[in-house]
């Protein structure tokens, strides 16, 4: 979006009006999408364009898990007219129901779309099914199987865009991650980064960064974790005044690393930048939780038990059941 602000918020009006002044428009900032659009745009940016849409749009209206979704997938599945194209679409299906935590019926379909996927030789669609798959195989701590398919698939990664090759690197760090492989999970969040800058995906950039800050941390490696995580927050800097969730994510990451190095100052003023987001609005259930569990682990490396169960009281039941597993 180009005007994320309404006028009254921007530092120039600001003293004429306040901020509740207008919801509708504060609200429309956070939805409202703006598209490159003029006569001297040339075919090949109105590809890239297209190709952005179908990659980052696409997967999140199929994310939602929502009925919708999922009659939109069942019906792109009954509808399909190529090995291609059903690869996709039950891709799709799979995903959308691992979402709805209906996991029995969603393996399957992310099975069948990987098998399918490499008849078609389709390395797109292969590389992102094998990297669902391996999430879900990792979820249910079997890391060794996930990381066997996650390797099967590398060779296409060639074939691959940005977002593949990005979603690979953060599913093998993850899965290393989960199976105690901690040197390879750092070298994963390393690569991941080191793509992200290279192709100045500069949200992508400072996610990488504060994972690796994260597993770094776990290795015990204290002062390269500070480092990554202080490149987290300078990398989300570059995105402006509208940073989303992660960057209070990325807060709370310094302030558990810098409790964990005796900084009880820098860590307690980055715990309370994050704590603003519990009671942001538009704030979500999944937020919510990841904050709640920051903020407990932060009173837990200073000593705080008591301010660490508070911390998790303040989520609700409801919270806890949507953000799920």
């Amino acid at each position: 979006v180009h005007y994320p602000l309404p006028l009254n918020e921007q530092p120039a009006y600001a003293s004429f009006c306040c901020p509740e002044c207008t919801p509708v428009a504060t609200a429309l900032g956070r939805q409202v999408m703006s598209l490159p659009f003029s006569a001297d745009l040339s075919e090949r940016d109105q590809d890239r364009v297209c190709e952005a849409l179908r990659e980052s749009v696409t997967p999140r209206f199929f994310a939602s898990g929502n009925a919708l979704a999922l009659a939109t997938a069942e019906r792109l599945v009954e509808t399909a007219c190529t090995l291609r194209e059903e690869a996709t679409a039950r891709l799709s299906l799979g995903q959308v129901l691992s979402q709805m935590d209906r996991e029995a019926e969603a393996q399957p379909e992310l099975m069948q779309a990987r098998s399918m996927a490499a008849a078609a030789t389709d390395s797109v669609t292969l590389v992102r099914a094998t990297i669902a798959l391996g999430s879900w195989f990792a979820w249910r701590d079997q890391p060794d199987e996930a990381l066997t398919m996650l390797r099967e698939v590398e060779p296409s990664l060639s074939q691959c865009g940005f977002q593949e090759r990005q979603a690979y690197l953060n599913c093998l760090g993850m899965i290393c991650f989960r199976g105690d492989r901690l040197q390879e999970a750092a070298a994963a969040c390393r690569q991941r980064l080191e793509l992200a800058e290279a192709s100045e995906d500069w949200r992508v950039a400072a996610h990488a960064a504060d994972k690796l800050a994260l597993v770094l941390k776990e290795c015990g490696m204290l002062e390269w974790a500070c480092e990554a995580s202080e490149r987290s927050l300078r990398i989300m800097e570059r995105l402006g005044p509208v940073r989303g969730q992660g960057f209070i994510h990325f807060e709370l990451t310094q302030a558990m690393i810098r409790a964990a190095v005796g900084e009880l100052g820098t860590a307690r003023r980055a715990a309370a930048r994050g704590a603003a987001y519990l009671d942001a609005p538009g704030a979500s259930a999944t937020g919510r939780v990841h904050v709640a569990f920051c903020l407990a682990e932060f009173n837990l490396l200073r000593g705080d038990a008591a301010s660490a169960q508070i911390e998790l009281l303040k989520v609700s039941e409801g919270d806890f059941s949507e953000a799920g597993e």
